[in-house]
């Protein structure tokens, strides 16, 4: 399945299960509505397209991220994990789940 590719898989992806991963804005452009836009617009997409649910990850301790997507419905915790990032260094990482429908 091409969802094995992402990191601690079980429970965050699946045929109606979509995981976002690699959200950022540059601080240049925080706080000017872009993330909200896109993550809106991203959600709406994604349910139109048959996705029932939406997972992500955030480290613990990003307590502005952790707000910032509760805020945006990200609160039924899954599960806790470590990833490791291209360069090998590992993070801990909390992932939450949103429904779509």
């Amino acid at each position: 399945m091409v969802w094995e590719s992402v990191q601690n898989c079980d429970g965050l992806v699946d045929g109606q299960t979509v995981y976002l991963a690699s959200f950022r804005t540059l601080p240049a452009y925080q706080g000017q509505g872009y993330f909200s836009q896109l993550l809106r617009f991203m959600l709406a997409d994604l349910r139109r397209r048959g996705y029932r649910r939406a997972t992500l990850g955030v480290e613990p301790g990003e307590a502005k991220n952790k707000a910032m997507y509760a805020h945006f419905g990200f609160t039924e915790f899954i599960k806790a994990g470590t990833e490791t990032y291209p360069d090998g260094s590992k993070i801990a990482v909390e992932y939450y789940a949103k429904p779509l429908a």
